[in-house]
Order: C-alpha cells, then structure tokens, then sequence
C-alpha cells in the first residue's frame, strides 16, 4: 500500500546518501503538526550540535512551538517574543522551512508525511508553506493520504487540489 511505497522509496534515498525523515498521523488526539514534529525531532537528535546550531541560527525559538525538545539538546533557547498569532504561526512556517533548507545543503532530503487524511491544520499549512518555499531546497516530500478516509481538517482538499496544478508534483 501506500506506506510500504513511501517505505521503499525511503530506503532507495537512505541507500543513495540521502537524508530520510519521517513523520505520520495518528487517528485521533496528536500534537500539533505531529507528522513534522516527529520527522524533525529525529533529524534534531541525530544531527551533530554544532551543525544543528548553524542550521537554526537565529530562528531556533520560532521551531518551539513544533519541536519542544530542541531545549533538552540545545540548552538556552529562548521562545520567541510574544506576537499575534498569525505572526507566531508564519514564523514557525518559516523556521521549519528553514530548517528543511538547511538539512538540505548538507544532504539531499526525503520528507515522507504519512496518514495526512488525519493530519491537523498546522501541519497542512506547514506542508504547504514548505512546498510554496522560493528557494530550491533538495528536498522531496512524500505525503501519503487516503481519499477515501474523512479527513480531520477541510483544509486538506484546497492543499491536494492546490498541489495537483503544479508541475513539479507528481500523484499516484
């Protein structure tokens, strides 16, 4: 099925030097943006510190909201400065993306997004956000998602058809 595609595909990239990151939803009660906080908390613990430092940079405190555990790794982080909430939301957006791009430099990167029909808003935004990026990460996300399974956000439908026009994706 569809995860075993996503499994294969992974172990292709592993094999080739690429970078793999992994991330899925769950039915029923999940962190926000649980597919991308499990997918970067593994990069994050796997990463040498004084690269992952390079890679956050100054934006290490926006990615709190999606990766809580940075704290244990890197000590000393400080959340960002209190602002609206949909600024809170775009710099995370941000970060994350940024995060994404980094990882990329050092190694081409598959972000695999498993069970999105389950997925909450925030991760469909930062799905979106991420494949909206102007820069040209090495970066191929795979996003598995049933249509035939209720979706938990109505965002997910703008996101798919939204995706399906561009060239650069393709849909099995």
């Amino acid at each position: 099925g569809k995860t075993r595609l996503a499994a294969e595909l992974a172990a292709h990239a592993q094999r080739e030097g690429g970078v793999v990151l992994y991330g899925h939803c769950d039915d029923g009660p999940a962190a926000a943006a649980q597919p991308f906080a499990e997918a970067l908390s593994a990069y994050a613990a796997a990463c040498p510190l004084d690269e992952l430092r390079v890679q956050l940079g100054p934006r290490a405190g926006d990615l709190l909201p999606v990766l809580p555990s940075l704290t244990a790794r890197l000590p000393g982080i400080r959340e960002a400065a209190p602002a609206a909430p949909e600024v809170e939301r775009l710099r995370t957006l941000e970060a994350t993306a940024a995060l994404l791009e980094a990882a990329g430099a050092a190694a081409p990167v598959l972000l695999v997004l498993d069970d999105l029909h389950w997925a909450d808003e925030l991760s469909l935004l930062l799905l979106q956000h991420v494949l909206r990026a102007d820069t040209r990460m090495r970066l191929l996300v795979v996003a598995t998602y049933r249509d035939s399974e209720p979706s938990r956000s109505p965002l997910l439908a703008g996101v798919v058809t939204g995706l399906a026009r561009r060239p650069d994706v393709s849909r099995l």
